[in-house]
């Protein structure tokens, strides 16, 4: 008897974990398809899921996973911001020419993010106050 209680709780939790994986991949098709492409693409691309590969990719797409990440709580609010692209370029154009200036990594960081602060803290003023 308590075996049959066993199996039968073990099966309601496998249906349970089925059912939250298959809600999950309803509210975010995008995941096996991500999957998908990263397999496809590790068995045609010898070292494509080495270390130094995939550390090679967080250090590219660090910048636009901190702006995407940013954006999301714009969109959370509901609203939209098309500056973040122009903001993250004048930012990075800002940072090039302190470095190739002062031949200094440290000046340059600083001033790309004094840049893109600024900016934001002027978009925010113009949303808050002027809207």
């Amino acid at each position: 008897m308590a075996d049959m209680n066993l199996q039968e709780r073990t099966k309601d939790r496998s249906w349970l974990a089925l059912r939250e994986a298959g809600r999950f991949l309803l509210s975010a098709p995008m995941v096996p398809v991500l999957v998908l492409s990263a397999l496809a693409i590790s068995a045609l691309v010898p070292g494509f899921l080495s270390g130094a590969n995939l550390r090679n990719m967080a250090w590219l797409f660090g910048p636009l996973l901190i702006a995407a990440l940013g954006i999301t709580f714009v969109f959370l609010i509901g609203g939209i911001d098309l500056s973040i692209g122009s903001t993250l370029s004048l930012s990075t154009i800002a940072t090039a020419i302190v470095i190739r200036e002062t031949g200094a990594i440290l000046p340059g960081a600083v001033a790309g993010m004094l840049v893109g602060m600024l900016v934001g803290a002027i978009n925010g003023f113009t949303i808050a106050f002027l809207e």
